[in-house]
């Protein structure tokens, strides 16, 4: 399935619940636009409030900093339950519809497919996406809207500095593309482990009776065992690119703070930014690391997100059971039935 497609499709699922999605979106830009205040007023208070005995002002500007922060609380719990109910509710549409579907789709299907995958595919993966479908466009949007602020305001109180310090974004960005693929690939892989895992211990279980009447319990065991050992390998093989994923991407945030240390500590050496502009650049630096690493932090969340809008559209798109064309309607049964020429199979090519 093509990307743009896959997204489009995923994005209609916003339709029935637009009003809240939008009164979600808004809450996390003024979330941003608040966390781009304190910097700003910290740098007011050493660089004029204090220097020149403006109390009084600066007892007014902390003011309006607490009613700010008070609104901002107002907003995050508009943010965490609104925003969850948001993907609450599309998950709930989605597990509606796939319920549907399974109703209509051929017993072919469920030949071909273990009971506990397609329960799996219920639950787990409705539930990925759910989070994805609240955090996804929330933290992105958030992070996003912080990053720009913040390197606005920085240019506009040092060029050079500002400059310096977004110059190390795009290899960050760009190690995130290089790592996208090979993320994607392991999750992935996880699911369809997770899939048959709950699948094997749904059969066991439910057919424990049987196994017991023929003493089977040695090759339920064994066959456990080997799909608890292919969910261990894969999962070391996720945590492991996950491990390279976090580690560096943290290493290159620690040397983003390095940097602007020295380089904003040769500016205030040589008189080129003023003490106050300096401290309002670490505290910025704080501000910018938090967006980046919840970005880093939400990308394991929309590639299983992802991935589970995949499996359930995989579902949704298979075909349901129809009539034949040439279908007879039974009408007025005598209870004489007579077969003729009849066979019967799962497909085509099992028929007999």
């Amino acid at each position: 399935m093509k990307k743009n497609s896959l997204i489009k499709r995923f994005a209609a699922n916003y339709k029935p619940h637009l009003k809240l999605f939008i009164t979600d979106m808004c809450c996390a830009f003024l979330i941003s636009a608040f966390n781009l205040v304190y910097p700003s007023v910290t740098q007011q208070i050493i660089s004029r409030f204090v220097p020149q005995k403006e109390l009084s002002v600066m007892i007014a500007v902390l003011v309006a900093l607490l009613v700010f922060y008070v609104i901002k609380a107002a907003l995050n719990f508009v943010l965490q339950y609104w925003g969850h109910m948001v993907g609450v509710r599309i998950q709930s549409d989605m597990r509606r519809e796939l319920f549907d579907h399974i109703q209509k789709l051929p017993f072919k299907y469920f030949d071909d497919n273990k009971t506990g995958v397609i329960m799996s595919r219920m639950t787990n993966d409705l539930f990925e996406i759910s989070e994805l479908a609240h955090h996804g466009p929330e933290d992105v949007f958030l992070s996003l809207i912080t990053i720009v602020g913040a390197f606005i305001v920085l240019c506009l109180t040092n060029l050079y500095l500002g400059l310096l310090l977004f110059a190390f974004i795009p290899p960050i960005v760009v190690y995130l593309i290089f790592m996208r693929k090979k993320m994607s690939r392991t999750f992935r892989e996880m699911r369809r482990v997770q899939g048959e895992i709950n699948a094997d211990i749904e059969t066991s279980i439910s057919g424990i009776r049987v196994s017991h009447a023929f003493s089977a319990k040695k090759h339920e065991k064994e066959k456990f065992l080997k799909s608890d050992a292919e969910f261990v390998e894969t999962r070391r093989k996720q945590y492991l690119v996950m491990g390279q994923f976090f580690s560096s991407t943290t290493f290159f945030l620690d040397f983003l703070y390095f940097a602007v240390l020295l380089a904003g500590g040769l500016f205030f050496y040589y008189d080129i930014i003023a003490v106050a502009d300096f401290t309002m650049f670490i505290l910025y630096i704080a501000a910018l690391i938090t967006p980046i690493r919840t970005l880093m932090t939400i990308y394991e969340e929309i590639a299983n997100g992802a991935s589970g809008f995949c499996r359930f559209c995989e579902i949704i798109d298979e075909p349901t059971e129809t009539d034949s064309d040439n279908a007879i309607t039974l009408g007025d049964v005598k209870g004489d039935i007579e077969f003729k020429n009849v066979s019967f199979g799962y497909s085509e090519e099992e028929g007999s």
